[in-house]
């Protein structure tokens, strides 16, 4: 297995952090990726939502994404206390409706404990799912998408 891999660049520079994994025998498009992503220009909060994504039918934090939830809440606690935290889950167009709906959610709230546990206050966190609605990748009923299964960290100030 790869090991993960954290590029920082200097607060005010930081345009990408990129944690890439794959898990021991992952050969069926099971590969799990965690990406945080957004473009800062300032040292003050994200201005773009921070990505993780997830395995198949899984709402489990994978190790690797666990780096991510450290770094959003590292952000979060360094430069936007206060500032509302909206986590939002997204599945792709493999499962059925009601099946999507409740993965979307269940992913949603796995990232929201992760953050509350490492200090972010629970009462300033809204968590949801939308199922299969914005995809990111457009894909046919019953195709698995990573790109898709993926949960947003936005913080709105």
């Amino acid at each position: 297995m790869r090991q993960p891999v954290v590029e920082a660049l200097g607060p005010v520079a930081l345009a990408a952090i990129a944690v890439c994994a794959t898990p021991a025998g992952a050969q069926d498009g099971k590969d799990d990726v965690v990406v945080l992503h957004p473009a800062r220009t300032s040292p003050t909060c994200w201005p773009a939502p921070i990505l993780t994504f997830f395995n198949r039918e899984s709402s489990t934090v994978t190790p690797e994404a666990a780096v991510v939830l450290d770094l959003a809440a590292q952000e979060y606690l360094a430069d936007c206390r206060g500032a509302r935290v909206m986590v939002a889950g997204y599945v792709d167009r493999a499962l059925s409706e009601p099946r999507s709906e409740a993965l979307s959610e269940a992913m949603a709230r796995s990232v929201a404990a992760g953050l509350i546990a490492r200090g972010v206050p629970a009462i300033l966190i809204s968590s949801a799912g939308f199922g299969e609605t914005r995809p990111r990748i457009a894909t046919p009923d019953g195709v698995w998408e990573l790109q898709n299964r993926r949960v947003e960290i936005t913080f709105e100030p």
